[in-house]
């Protein structure tokens, strides 16, 4: 099942999407998406949008109300306290309204039933009979989420600021490029969670653990003495250990949803493996492997079985379950669970159809073994007439009627031991498809013609079609030739033809933060520091060379050379590969922009630098632009645009110094652009305006598929890029 998670106060209940669980098992469904989960004796308590619900834990409805305005939170337990988005909050036992007398609120926490916390806009109050003292948790914008319990009182906003109050005293942690929408405290721990689905652990103000999830979404997070989880927007949960500053022992992809008692899940959580099929799951501990069958989406145990050895792996076909341990295969029957036969090799990895694939390449079928190379083979997939290996860099396909491999027996002995001398290697009639950089695939059970190659040669590459390839959000785009090339926050680059159909995907290492043509070649960079040189032939991406620097890149620019912005705040120049020269600035810079022999910069504290190209390290005008961080500058004549963070544009005259400001959206600007005396504007939120150079407004678009990161434009049309791609005629 995918959608949000939310826990509650028990470890056993918890959401998924519109479903409730209760001791691990599926309890009761609702109409809405659940946002908040809270059990106080007999009654679990639910709400999403303006709707709550109370139920007993045998499934029984005891409440439903909806309200006119929607739920921010619920304490039930020890407070029967509501609190709505229009400030007013309601008690479950009078059924009767308060009003606070605050509007326009953003987050709400009820702390106890004398005392309210409210996220306003630029300030956080309290509300009720036991106020605190004023404390300094003041933002700038909207204030996204508050808590306070005996750990201390945490806070975020719309400027990217995490202020906290805890034991210690009063400390705050500035981010730069995301909005922090959760946030909590625990002992000496303090979590955050970032909109891009990042997710960030500090123990005694010291940053320990850091998690991205690349805009698959953190919906929740369950922070205990010694783990914390992690409720994913697409139903799963993830676990770990923690253990002072460390974090141990993580458990991905632990799904409660297949867990029967609380038992079990302890289990889970420490040295057992699970492993999921269709309508299947084995959960493995040392030598003893429990199978369970899926009934109305709950695993019931069926058989338990117990081997001669430590299992490594499940593997299951429509017949048999095979467990394989270090130097042996194993075959049960699906129906009695009865052991048909044994098969004695060294090192399995991998059963598919009666293929048996080993640590060192060995690959047995029907009692005859072939050496098919020396690395690991992670995967196997088998048609009537071929069979596609997986290995870390390579996929070897195999013709099965093939009479000139070598046939070896190996029921009983140990296949490794065989001479090599006596295997024909050089003569199989393999394919090869390189893997490097293309999407890492934990599997490749799919159909054979997914496999598109253009010749039968060792150098060919595997091209993943349509139906192989998924992104959730395009950060960059750029136009090169007749394709768009684009870079997701799932470390893809995507190519894209004219009719905006996906063509071919390759992986990088980070977050894709910029992509530029120079021509004949495409230059990508990433937020792990890595700078890619691209070219486009065939219909395919081919990276032919890359260095990394010791930093996060935030933008690039081409001019001859390559000009390269870091988080040291850096501005560094690269000749090809070799770096040239290396600036330091006191003022971290986000963007930059070149023209003639001039280099622009915008800076996170609202600043642009103006920098001669002949002497970097000599800042000829510092111009206070914005209040907040600028994400993009354009220049058209004698006059400079920024935009950013503060909804404003900024013109500023070169010639006359002369700075004019105006507001021009409701939310973020991440681009402009310049095309014929015409300023194009993006906002975050999806709203395109079109500007004449003194800032008049002359057209507005509002856009209709979500969040927006870049814009293109091709003759009349304009391509806006973000969790989709929408194309509207200018």
């Amino acid at each position: 099942m995918k959608g949000r998670v939310s826990f509650s106060n028990c470890l056993g209940c918890y959401s998924i999407n519109n479903t409730i669980y209760y001791d691990f098992k599926p309890l009761i469904h609702t109409d809405f998406v659940i946002f908040g989960v809270e059990v106080c004796g007999d009654l679990v308590y639910t709400f999403g949008s303006n709707n709550l619900w109370s139920f007993t834990i045998l499934g029984k409805i005891v409440l439903k109300k909806t309200f006119e305005y929607w739920i921010v939170d619920m304490k039930i337990k020890d407070s029967n306290m509501v609190s709505l988005m229009d400030g007013s909050i309601y008690n479950i036992l009078d059924h009767t309204f308060v009003y606070t007398g605050f509007c326009n609120i953003v987050s709400s926490k009820i702390i106890s039933k004398d005392l309210l916390m409210f996220g306003l806009y630029n300030e956080v109050k309290w509300f009720g009979t036991k106020k605190p003292l004023e404390m300094s948790l003041e933002h700038e914008g909207r204030v996204f989420y508050v808590d306070q319990s005996k750990w201390g009182t945490v806070t975020s906003g719309e400027d990217r600021k995490i202020n906290i109050i805890d034991r210690r005293g009063i400390w705050s942690i500035q981010e730069f490029r995301n909005y922090v929408v959760k946030c909590g405290l625990f002992l000496d721990y303090l979590y955050t969670v970032s909109r891009d689905g990042t997710f960030k652990l500090y123990y005694c103000r010291k940053e320990i653990f850091v998690l991205e999830t690349c805009f698959l979404g953190i919906s929740d997070v369950l922070l205990q003495k010694n783990i914390f989880l992690l409720g994913l927007s697409n139903g799963e949960i993830l676990e770990y250990k923690i253990l002072g500053d460390s974090v141990l022992n993580d458990t991905k992809n632990v799904y409660p949803l297949f867990l029967n008692t609380p038992l079990e899940f302890k289990s889970t959580i420490s040295d057992s493996k699970s492993f999921i099929f269709e309508g299947h799951k084995v959960v493995v501990k040392n030598n003893t492997a429990c199978i369970y069958f899926e009934n109305h989406h709950v695993y019931n145990q069926v058989y338990t079985f117990v081997a001669h050895d430590a299992i490594l792996n499940v593997c299951i076909t429509k017949k048999n379950i095979y467990l394989l341990l270090n130097k042996s295969v194993m075959c049960l029957d699906k129906k009695n669970f009865e052991v048909k036969r044994e098969i004695f090799v060294n090192k399995p990895t991998v059963v598919c159809g009666g293929i048996i694939c080993t640590k060192n390449g060995w690959l047995i079928n029907k009692n005859r073994g072939f050496k098919l190379c020396n690395d690991e083979i992670i995967d196997v997939y088998r048609t009537k007439r071929w069979i596609y290996c997986l290995t870390e860099s390579k996929i070897y396909v195999l013709r099965l009627s093939d009479k000139d491999l070598c046939t070896l027996r190996v029921c009983g002995r140990i296949v490794d031991k065989f001479e090599e001398k006596t295997i024909l290697v050089q003569e199989l009639p393999e394919i090869v498809y390189y893997r490097e950089h293309r999407i890492n695939k934990k599997s490749i059970k799919f159909h054979k013609n997914k496999f598109i190659y253009d010749s039968k040669q060792n150098t060919s590459i595997v091209v993943n079609t349509n139906s192989d390839v998924y992104y959730r959000e395009i950060t960059t785009a750029v136009k090169f030739r007749n394709w768009f090339v684009c870079g997701s926050s799932e470390r893809k680059i995507i190519l894209f033809d004219e009719k905006l159909s996906i063509k071919d995907v390759i992986k990088v290492d980070g977050q894709v933060s910029k992509i530029i043509s120079t021509g004949n070649k495409l230059i990508c960079s990433t937020k792990r520091g890595y700078i890619y040189f691209l070219s486009v032939l065939n219909k395919k991406i081919f990276i032919s060379d890359t260095f990394k620097i010791p930093f996060k890149i935030f933008d690039i620019c081409y001019n001859s050379k390559l000009f390269v912005l870091d988080s040291g705040g850096n501005l560094r120049v690269f000749d090809g590969c070799k770096e040239e020269s290396c600036v330091q600035f006191q003022n971290l810079s986000l963007t930059l922009v070149i023209s003639k022999r001039k280099c622009f910069l915008g800076t996170s504290d609202g600043k642009i630098l103006e920098i001669n190209l002949q002497s970097l390290n000599q800042i000829k005008n510092c111009l206070n632009a914005s209040s907040l961080s600028i994400f993009s500058i354009v220049k058209s004549g004698n006059n400079l645009y920024s935009a950013g963070d503060d909804h404003n544009i900024a013109k500023y005259n070169l010639k006359a110094q002369k700075i004019e400001t105006k507001t021009i959206m409701s939310g973020p600007i991440v681009q402009l652009i310049m095309l014929q005396g015409t300023i194009i504007a993006l906002s975050k939120s999806g709203t395109v305006k079109f500007m004449n150079e003194d800032l008049e407004i002359i057209k507005e678009e509002h856009l209709v598929c979500g969040t927006m990161n870049c814009m293109l434009i091709e003759k009349e049309y304009m391509f806006c890029f973000g969790t989709s791609v929408q194309k509207i005629k200018i």
